[in-house]
């Protein structure tokens, strides 16, 4: 019996961004794909249109599997308390040994868009949707007084996507989980400590 083309179309997806994120873009070949996934060359290209096609749905299966970190931690009934679990993930997830090779959309937002703006604006269309979630939920932690009204919002997003950021080039970098944690549950209080009112504390 023919398995389904989804389930063959997620394992190739699975297999491609494996590569793309340990290997690097550049450094992938046709040859390297055709190897790696069990597709010919002419049913990559049939599917993809090209390599850059490729890693685009690449880019889309992985920012589709990264909804689940924001799914589970949209279902803490608190603001504060969600963007905490948000980081408490991420944390855990950068530091987990199998995945040591940073975040695959940073990987490619770095390496690649500096000179594909096809790849850059894929990037930065998920960038914006992880910042606007980020600021959706601090606005509410404002709204039920969890954090004082005059926090800046899109000044506070900016800074803790950057803690995003750090984390998982600490991750690529091939820093120890405790150094990731560590730096999380110094730097993220830093930032939203001061801000906390007595609701929240």
């Amino acid at each position: 019996m023919a398995r389904p083309i989804k389930c063959e179309q997620a394992e190739v997806l699975e297999k491609a961004t494996a590569l793309f994120w340990e290997r690097g873009y550049s450094r992938v070949s046709i040859s390297d794909l055709v190897k790696e996934t069990g597709l010919l060359a002419g049913s990559l290209y049939g599917r993809f249109g090209s390599k850059e096609g490729l890693l685009l749905a690449c880019i889309h299966h992985y920012a589709k599997k990264s909804e689940e970190i924001y799914n589970r931690a949209d279902k803490v009934e608190s603001p504060l308390a969600r963007l905490e679990t948000l980081f408490d993930e991420i944390a855990r997830d950068a530091s987990d040994a199998e995945k040591r090779w940073g975040c695959f959309l940073m990987n490619c937002a770095t390496d690649v868009a500096p000179g594909n703006e096809v790849v850059a604006a894929e990037t930065r269309k998920y960038r914006e949707e992880s910042e606007a979630w980020m600021e959706r939920t601090l606005s509410e932690a404002i709204t039920q007084g969890e954090l004082g009204d005059s926090l800046d919002v899109t000044e506070m997003t900016v800074n803790l996507f950057g803690i995003i950021y750090a984390m998982r080039s600490m991750s690529r970098a091939q820093d120890s989980p405790e150094r990731i944690i560590r730096f999380k549950d110094s730097v993220l209080p830093a930032l939203l400590d001061p801000w906390k009112t007595e609701l929240a504390t």
